[in-house]
């Protein structure tokens, strides 16, 4: 299954969380997103990348379709698996010595 998504006109992060949506949803072995400026571009290629899309990007006129396809032997739902690392927060403990003779 194509799935594309024409996000010219949009500011980043729109274009990436509108592919996010599409990959999370509809799980097409193909997406191509259509940005009209170079950090649309970039930003949406990293996406994909990360998300293990073999990408590619092809201009025309003003625009870019940006394309992720899913490789052979790639698993769509692979990447979910690092979501609890995100949610992590590191915490820094700080202990003072207040001159107690605590020597």
């Amino acid at each position: 299954m194509t799935k594309e998504i024409d996000c010219r006109g949009l500011a980043c992060p729109a274009p990436v969380l509108q592919t996010k949506e599409a990959i999370e949803k509809e799980h097409p072995t193909v997406i191509k997103v259509v940005v009209d400026n170079e950090a649309a571009t970039q930003n949406v290629s990293r996406f994909m990348g990360s998300q293990g899309l073999e990408v590619s990007v092809e201009q025309e006129g003003s625009d870019f379709h940006v394309i992720g396809k899913i490789g052979e032997g790639t698993v769509a739902e692979a990447p979910v698996n690092e979501k609890p690392e995100t949610g992590q927060k590191k915490i820094m403990v700080m202990v003072a010595d207040h001159g107690h003779g605590g020597q």
